[in-house]
């Protein structure tokens, strides 16, 4: 039992150093690949480390980009995020993260059904940092969507309007407005009688 609450406490302490990791270093979006770190596997087996922080080995901004980008709440209804959409966000950027805030199993940390409220209680740290990066994600997400936006305005080509309206449909795609109109039939019509008093 001692080796279970262990364990509890020990993915508590990784989620809080990665959620707080994220709070502080990634402040702005990253669209391009940086392909000196993606050698970062390569280094490690060779003891390369020229030039390379071993904090950030494994570090992947630009996956963590496309991540948040790609995110969508399965709520669309809702306006704002929730643990589960936390977890679900986390879940996904596991390997864009530095190598050593990486679990060994990648995607048993952050499972999305733990974090719904009738299965999870936390402590007051991880309640705290679970609402900032609620906060995080949704600003992010949008930051992303306006930098996506003006360059198709600044850039024009229709290639790119294309992309976004296949791949983010909900922001992008052209809504068709229908309206539904329902006109009820009494049976054996409807007779109005009008009648006039002289006063």
């Amino acid at each position: 039992m001692a080796s279970r609450n262990t364990n509890i406490q020990s993915n508590c302490r990784l989620r809080q150093a990665q959620m707080k990791w994220l709070l502080e270093n990634f402040v702005e979006p990253v669209y391009t690949p940086d392909c000196t770190n993606n050698m970062a596997s390569l280094s490690d087996t060779f003891s390369i480390t020229n030039n390379i922080d071993e904090n950030t080995i494994g570090y992947n901004p630009c996956g963590i980009t496309m991540t948040l980008l790609n995110y969508e709440p399965k709520n669309t209804k809702a306006t704002e995020m929730s643990y589960y959409g936390v977890a679900t966000v986390m879940r996904n950027l596991q390997s864009y993260l530095p190598n050593k805030l990486r679990p060994k199993d990648l995607y048993k940390l952050w499972n999305p059904r733990s974090f719904e409220p009738a299965n999870s209680t936390f402590d007051e740290t991880t309640v705290e940092l679970l609402e900032q990066m609620m906060d995080w994600i949704m600003c992010m997400k949008g930051r992303i969507l306006d930098d996506l936006t003006n360059k198709y305005m600044l850039g024009g080509k229709p290639q790119f309007l294309e992309l976004l309206k296949r791949r983010y449909k909900t922001q992008y795609s052209e809504k068709m407005e229908t309206v539904n109109e329902n006109h009820d039939t009494v049976e054996g019509g409807l007779s109005i009688e009008v009648e006039f008093v002289d006063a």
